[in-house]
């Protein structure tokens, strides 16, 4: 899993594990362009970028994990 409020902008984040929905493999790395956190649903965030280019958001909030298994 990962700390999305450990992220800063410019981080290479690899996938460990194939998520065929988001169209990722494992060994692909995400860049991070940006992370902060939405107020009006407590969550923190983080917009990547693939080696492709592909736009990316990860959200992790704090009594909802379903999107930390995204990366690793």
């Amino acid at each position: 899993m990962i700390n999305i409020q450990a992220l800063k902008e410019g981080s290479i984040v690899r996938i460990l594990v194939d998520k065929e929905t988001h169209a990722l493999k494992a060994g692909d790395t995400l860049r991070v362009v940006k992370v902060g956190y939405s107020g009006w649903d407590r969550c923190y965030y983080a917009d990547m970028k693939t080696d492709k280019d592909y736009p990316l958001d990860i959200y992790g909030c704090k009594d909802d994990y379903k999107y930390y298994e995204l990366v690793c």
